[in-house]
């Protein structure tokens, strides 16, 4: 199943279906969606292809993140990979920030027609940690202490208003 490709084990592998009846529907384009536990300061992500460089190995991917699992923007893109089964790398922008992430993999991308894959790893940037989305005083949890905060500074505007950047901008989600 896919959530093989999430799984962070080695050991196991997606494949997408047979179909062994005929007509074969082919499983791509594909688009896969995954929630984080937070919001994340994200680096790269990394996939990780069977280890024979087999059947459904992907030759491209598509990264797209969101804050809010609505509004969605391209974060990264790998195409022209080798079918082999070297990992395949994405890296992010410095402020890739996101709590959704969706991979999609192109029409006509992957080996025999299917899509496979030991893992796709996510990983964050180097000293940053989790955050709560709409934690406007750094906490970790949304509560009543946010909302005043939002309250009391509602209409601030981004590198206009001193208490915006670095306060406020936590509990922003424009």
């Amino acid at each position: 199943t896919v959530d093989n490709l999430f799984d962070q084990d080695l050991d196991t592998m997606a494949h997408s279906n047979w179909f062994s009846d005929t007509p074969k529907q082919s499983p791509t384009p594909m688009t896969i969606t995954t929630e984080l536990d937070g919001v994340y300061d994200l680096d790269h992500v990394t996939y990780v292809p069977r280890e024979n460089g087999g059947n459904g190995n992907l030759s491209a991917l598509t990264v797209e993140t969101s804050l809010d699992g609505i509004h969605w923007h391209q974060a990264g893109e790998g195409k022209g990979w080798k079918w082999d089964s070297t990992d395949k790398t994405i890296n992010f922008s410095e402020k890739e920030k996101a709590k959704y992430v969706r991979f999609v993999i192109p029409e006509k991308s992957t080996v025999g027609d299917f899509v496979s894959g030991r893992e796709l790893l996510l990983f964050k940037r180097d000293g940053t940690n989790k955050a709560t989305l709409g934690d406007i005083t750094n906490d970790g949890q949304v509560n009543d202490d946010d909302k005043t905060s939002l309250m009391n500074y509602a209409g601030l505007t981004a590198n206009i208003d001193s208490d915006f950047n670095g306060y406020v901008q936590n509990g922003d989600l424009n």
